[in-house]
C-alpha cells in the first residue's frame, strides 16, 4: 500500500496550492475529484506522485516552487495525470534544480506555452554545443510558440545566443545579465543583421547599473542598431522597446 499525506489549500476562486509530503499513515480516501474552476495550480513539494487523487481539466498556469526537487524524464506524464499541460499557456519555474534540458522536455508536451519564466542557474553547467545539436533542441526551437520569456539571474552571451535560438518566436523578453557583457548583449539583441531576434521588439535588463542608460543609448545611435526606439531606466531596471 501507497502511504502519503497531501495538503490543498485554496488560495483563491482559481487558484490552488498544492503540499505533497511523505507519511507513515495511509490514506483511506483516494478518489478522482475534478476541480473545473482552477486556472492556476501551484506546486510546493519536493516531488509529484503518481497517486494523487484531484484533477484540474481547466488550468492553464503552472508555478513550481523552488521546494520541488525530484525530476526525471517523466514528471511531464506525472504531471499530466494532474492537469491537461496541452493546455498550459503559462509556466513559472521557481526551482533551482530544474535543468534546461528538462525544461526543454517540458516544453515538448506543452505546445499552447506561451509564458515562460525559469532560473538560469543550470545554465552554467551545460556545453551550449552539446545541447543546441540534440534533437530536441532542434524540434522545440521549431515548434514552440513561447513569446514572453522572463529568465533570473546573470546570462552571459553565449547564454543569452542559446536561449534566442532555442525561442525565435519571442516578442518580449526580461533578462540579468552579466555587467561586462552589457553592451555586448544588447548589440546581438538589436542588430538588424541578426536573424535570431525575430519577432522581438521588448527587451527589459534586470538588476543594470544607471550608467548602461547611457552606454547603450549611445551604442545604438553609433552603430545605428534601430531607428525608433524609446528607453527608460527606472527601479534599477533598465527597459527599451522598439
Amino acid at each position: 500500500m501507497f502511504y502519503y499525506d497531501y495538503i490543498l489549500k485554496i488560495e483563491g476562486s482559481k487558484d490552488y496550492k498544492f503540499y505533497w509530503q511523505s507519511d507513515r499513515q495511509p490514506c483511506p480516501y483516494l478518489r478522482k475529484t475534478n476541480f473545473k474552476t482552477v486556472k492556476h495550480v501551484l506546486i510546493d513539494s519536493k516531488r509529484v506522485t503518481n497517486n494523487q487523487g484531484n484533477y484540474f481539466p481547466n488550468t492553464t498556469q503552472l508555478t513550481i516552487t523552488n521546494n520541488f526537487e525530484t525530476l526525471d524524464d517523466l514528471f511531464p506524464i506525472i504531471l499530466n495525470r494532474i492537469i491537461p499541460v496541452k493546455n498550459l499557456t503559462k509556466i513559472v519555474i521557481e526551482s533551482f534544480s530544474f535543468p534546461l534540458e528538462q525544461i526543454i522536455n517540458l516544453i515538448r508536451f506543452t505546445p499552447n506555452l506561451h509564458t515562460l519564466k525559469f532560473y538560469l542557474i543550470f545554465l552554467k553547467k551545460i556545453k551550449t554545443n552539446i545541447i543546441e545539436q540534440s534533437q530536441i533542441f532542434q524540434y522545440i526551437s521549431k515548434t514552440n510558440k513561447i513569446k514572453y520569456l522572463d529568465l533570473h539571474d546573470d546570462c552571459s552571451l553565449e547564454r543569452i545566443q542559446l536561449i534566442m535560438k532555442l525561442f525565435p518566436k519571442l516578442e518580449s523578453m526580461k533578462i540579468g545579465m552579466k555587467k561586462k557583457e552589457t553592451n555586448e548583449i544588447a548589440r546581438f539583441i538589436l542588430s538588424n543583421n541578426n536573424i535570431q531576434t525575430g519577432p522581438l521588439t521588448f527587451l527589459c535588463m534586470s538588476q543594470v547599473p544607471r550608467r548602461c542608460l547611457k552606454e547603450i543609448n549611445i551604442l545604438i545611435k553609433s552603430e545605428n542598431l534601430v531607428n525608433d526606439y524609446c528607453i527608460k531606466y527606472f527601479d534599477r531596471d533598465l527597459y527599451l522597446w522598439w
